[in-house]
């Protein structure tokens, strides 16, 4: 157990500065922190402890060195030790600072409940007022035996202990590990029940929409179709005009050319009640493909002209 604990924290630190926390106690809504700053206190090891390297790494010229576990069943003790890179000008030694994490576990991760950190004064001061961007001094903190500031749940308590420093990080809360651990995996239970559900969402509109996109897609393909057709239509149709006299005498006709069978009856009933005269039968023949499709007929009165050369015609 203790070493798949182990393997973790060593996998997780490679990940960027703009990962989520895993476990905290805003989850699944955490706070948006700055570059390097988080709450240490029910928050993951890994997201916690990568910041602090990333930090320690870009502001004092500190690299991880050591790490130590003290773990049973996930409880216990992870410790790591960052050591200055290099020392310029100098013959010290590099300074180090010890990160001590009470951690506990929750499914495969370790949580922090509790860090002490130790090391030399003004490495220790350097990380207390940088970290947390306080407004304390280095002389400040020196004269004064215990300062303290708050960052969200989190207490940081700094004690001088007569030039032998260490800080205390400590939840605020009235909320123990246990109560803080039921509550974050019934919330986690609550949220992975929200993600499914939108992802299920989100599968059945894509669906849909991919449904009205095949729909939307015939629709236009028959749209297309019947453009198509009807282009062709008005390509390969033709209307053919022709015309005919007609005389009208002691109510007899005398036709001056042929009118088709199909609606002699119907001129000869357009006429019955007309007076005699002259008439102008026009016939309108429209063909699709060669093939004959309709025929309309049209009978105007056929005026002589009197100071007009053109022939005028009045339609009935």
């Amino acid at each position: 157990m203790n070493k798949l604990y182990v393997l973790i924290v060593f996998l997780l630190p490679i990940i960027a500065l703009s990962q989520q926390p895993k476990i905290s106690p805003y989850y699944p809504d955490n706070p948006n922190f700055e570059r390097h700053q988080t709450q240490f206190t029910y928050f993951d090891l890994n997201y916690v402890n990568f910041r602090v390297q990333n930090y320690l790494e870009k502001n004092s010229g500190m690299v991880l060195m050591d790490t130590k576990f003290n773990l049973k069943d996930g409880h216990g003790i992870a410790e790591f030790i960052y050591k200055e890179s290099m020392v310029i000008g100098s013959n010290r030694k590099p300074y180090t600072l010890h990160f001590n994490y009470t951690v506990a576990p929750i499914e495969n991760d370790l949580v922090i409940t509790k860090c002490k950190i130790t090391g030399q004064v003004d490495k220790l001061i350097a990380f207390y007022v940088g970290f947390w961007k306080t407004s304390l001094q280095f002389d400040e903190i020196k004269r004064r035996k215990e300062v303290y500031n708050h960052y969200l749940q989190d207490r940081v308590s700094f004690f001088f202990n007569n030039g032998n420093p260490y800080v205390i990080i400590e939840n605020e809360t009235s909320i123990d590990f246990q109560k803080f651990k039921e509550e974050y995996e019934m919330k986690k239970t609550a949220e992975e029940k929200r993600l499914l559900e939108l992802e299920k969402e989100k599968k059945l509109k894509a669906q849909q929409k991919q449904e009205q996109l095949e729909i939307d897609r015939k629709q236009q393909a028959e749209k297309d179709k019947q453009a198509e057709e009807k282009r062709q239509k008005q390509l390969n149709t033709k209307v053919l005009n022709s015309s005919v006299t007609i005389e009208k005498k002691k109510n007899k006709l005398q036709f001056q050319g042929k009118v088709s069978d199909g609606f002699l009856q119907d001129v000869e009933e357009f006429l019955k009640d007309k007076e005699n005269g002259t008439y102008l039968l026009q016939v309108s023949t429209t063909y699709e493909y060669e093939v004959e499709i309709k025929n309309d007929f049209r009978i105007y009165r056929y005026t002589p002209p009197k100071n007009l050369k053109n022939t005028i015609l009045n339609r009935f």
